[in-house]
């Protein structure tokens, strides 16, 4: 199956749950008489329609990362795994967020606990940003490719092997591969 049948697949499925769903909901509003069981009822079909939406992007975030996999040019690998996976945890986190919204839950609180996390954890991470960012300038800039010999701040001259988001692969003429975060690059 090629990637527009799987995108095509997973459109298809979450229409036609969506219009199932809002057909129930359509039947429901003339069946059902206001109350508690109504309000359960279109939270309950609101929550399918939500998940229906969410569970599509999720289900698509791999064949579109694929298309980052995808190598026209045989010089520059990436990595597109932590992009399908980061993808995937946004898609989720969103998706979560919106059904505790739809069960009229708060959670104010909590974003606010995940927004202090956040910044702790960019702090911790400084370094793996530093590399991600250097390695996209790397890549687009094309500054070397693989194969070029390159020498690396006067420590030893190497041949590029591979080229990642996050660091280098270097193969000194004495053999030995090196993996150099890319910001030393």
């Amino acid at each position: 199956m090629d990637l527009s049948d799987e995108v095509a697949q997973q459109f298809r499925t979450a229409a036609q749950i969506l219009v199932v769903t809002f057909a129930v909901f359509a039947a429901s509003e003339s069946l059902v008489s206001d109350g508690v069981g109504k309000v359960f009822l279109d939270r309950v079909l609101a929550s399918i329609a939500t998940i229906a939406i969410f569970g599509a992007w999720f289900q698509l975030s791999g064949p579109f990362a694929s298309l980052l996999r995808s190598e026209n040019s045989q010089r520059i690998a990436v990595e597109a795994d932590w992009i399908q996976r980061l993808t995937q945890f946004a898609i989720l986190l969103f998706g979560l967020t919106s059904l505790l919204k739809v069960w009229q839950i708060d959670i104010t609180g909590a974003l606010t606990g995940v927004g202090v996390l956040g910044a702790g954890l960019a702090i911790a991470t400084q370094d793996l940003i530093r590399n991600l960012v250097a390695g996209m300038t790397n890549i687009s800039e094309k500054r070397f490719e693989t194969g070029d010999a390159i020498q690396v701040e006067g420590q030893f001259v190497g041949t590029v092997k591979r080229i990642d988001l996050r660091s280098t692969l270097i193969v000194g003429f004495d053999q030995i591969p090196r993996y150099i975060p890319n910001s030393d690059l």
